[in-house]
């Protein structure tokens, strides 16, 4: 990895560098000058005094970055092809030769991200999968719009709050008037008037946190803007190299036309469906498809069915809107209309498909379109769809049945409940309930619940006296009277883990039974 001398005294300019010469080669190390070096190399710049410049002169052209002590006027003679970058005599040289190996680390740092961005290029055709490197990357937020500045694409844009600015656009799906007019004024989209305008453009004052903007171009012409707002840290120069980087990579696929912005492709859609209705089956031919069709993937795969209402059936126009603002939330195309509901293949590849802000955004997002969405488990291959389908359809019906008041049922949440009312459809799921619960039924009602409430908090307490008290602002030794009372009238054995597992299963259906009466009621 090679650094031009020029910028690395762009960096060091705290320092108040003078150059002998114009600087415009370049060096690929760097080492500390002693007297006793021998055997210098002109692809590597020296650092240290001028009193430690070695007896010897170099036999090569060679680059020196000295803290001047000492003249060197001899010196110079003796080796009149060497390069002499001087500095205060002031200097520090441990703080002036860590700040040359942070300019070198952070070359590093950038280079390994180009070979990253390259290779990613490389081997995906997915807009989202370069913007998602992107804010692995920089750990801030990004946004695409195309040249009138109407969305294409976010990373971390769901993450952001209390920036108006962000959560129109990836709302509406277009940025605000306010926000053209101020861009207008300071030239961004006049490309004519400005030619010599630089690719980054920092707006400041526009919203709460700063936004660097890289300009998109193809032949000199804006094909679109990349936002980076400084929402979890500040954007550092080595962060504009980066994105500089991924600016570039972005340029591909806005001009070959790899935005899809309204829906994913005719062919996947169809491909798709065809999985979801299972006419296709094959497992050798899912995946010719998915290779025919350079479908990129993160290996964890979670199916969102949302059921419509009869008001987004029959309103087009509403249907489609909440159709794209769920592809804005997603960051993803894989949204396909069936059998009255909307479902979206989402793609991840961090531990859990959403963060706890995400949910809650996603909740509010159904609940503006007055939506329930069924999640599937996690599945890794495409010939999983239709089984994942259902389940996440079984997750719809459960919480409808079970009177689930949040708009987000994950199956995953609902398995036991699930399992129990498939069995409730041919028999009875009483005889499940544990007897010694079916023994503190007889007891009077108000004892009946105390004692069983104190069971439950016991439970859930981790079998401990304390907190279980604490938690029915109840004192001590009545938790205690009361535990051995039920250890009396039962014969519990609290100690033994699959009688907790009975108890528990026992709420679970003692739960279930009552919402079922209420919906036969």
């Amino acid at each position: 990895m090679a650094v031009k001398i020029n910028s690395l005294l762009e960096f060091l300019s705290e320092f108040k560098p003078a150059s002998t010469c114009k600087c415009y080669h370049e060096v690929r190390t760097f080492r500390l000058l002693n007297n006793n070096l021998s055997d210098l190399h002109s692809d590597c710049i020296y650092i240290g005094k001028t009193s430690q410049l070695p007896s010897i002169s170099p036999t090569v052209p060679t680059t020196f970055l000295l803290i001047k002590d000492s003249d060197t006027f001899a010196y110079d003679s003796l080796a009149p092809k060497c390069e002499y970058i001087y500095v205060e005599p002031s200097t520090d040289l441990n703080m002036l030769f860590n700040s040359v190996q942070d300019y070198f680390d952070n070359a590093m740092y950038v280079s390994e991200c180009a070979l990253k961005i390259m290779q990613l290029n490389k081997n995906t055709s997915t807009l989202q999968e370069v913007l998602d490197l992107g804010l692995e990357l920089l750990g801030n937020p990004l946004l695409l719009v195309d040249v009138s500045l109407c969305f294409i694409a976010h990373a971390g844009g769901n993450t952001v709050i209390n920036e108006p600015l962000w959560e129109w656009t990836l709302s509406k799906g277009y940025v605000t008037e306010e926000y053209v007019n101020s861009v207008m004024m300071d030239g961004l989209a006049d490309e004519r008037t400005y030619p010599q305008k630089p690719l980054l453009i920092w707006e400041k004052g526009i919203l709460n946190h700063d936004q660097l903007v890289f300009r998109i171009l193809y032949n000199n012409t804006p094909v679109g803007y990349l936002k980076t707002l400084a929402y979890n840290k500040p954007i550092s120069e080595t962060d504009q190299q980066i994105i500089t980087l991924i600016g570039n990579c972005l340029c591909q696929f806005l001009t070959n036309n790899h935005a899809e912005q309204a829906s994913c492709s005719p062919l996947i859609e169809s491909f798709l469906i065809s999985l979801l209705n299972e006419k296709l089956y094959d497992r050798n031919a899912i995946n010719e498809r998915i290779h025919q069709f350079n479908l990129k993937l993160y290996d964890n795969l979670v199916l969102i069915v949302i059921e419509l209402k009869n008001d987004l059936l029959q309103d087009k126009d509403k249907a489609f809107l909440f159709k794209r603002k769920l592809q804005n939330f997603l960051g993803r195309d894989n949204i396909v209309y069936y059998d009255n509901h909307l479902v979206a293949l989402y793609d991840y590849k961090s531990s859990e498909p959403f963060t706890e802000f995400e949910w809650t955004n996603f909740e509010n997002l159904l609940n503006s379109f007055n939506c329930r969405a069924g999640i599937s488990l996690v599945f890794n291959n495409l010939y999983s769809l239709p089984e994942c389908y259902r389940s996440a359809c079984e997750a719809l019906h459960t919480g409808w049945k079970l009177h689930f008041s949040k708009p987000i049922i994950k199956y995953s949440d609902i398995i036991l409940q699930h399992v129990f009312l498939t069995y409730a459809n041919q028999k009875d799921l009483s005889p499940l309930i544990h007897p010694a619960i079916k023994t503190l039924q007889e007891l009077e009602s108000d004892k009946y619940h105390m004692l069983l409430e104190t069971i439950k908090a016991y439970i859930t307490n981790r079998l401990e006296i304390v907190p279980t008290a604490k938690s029915l602002f109840t004192h001590y030794n009545t938790i205690k009277y009361r535990l051995n009372r039920i250890v009396e009238l039962t014969g519990l054995d609290f100690t033994d883990y699959q009688t907790i597992f009975q108890l528990q299963l026992s709420f679970l259906i003692m739960d279930m039974l009552e919402q079922l009466k209420k919906t036969n009621e």
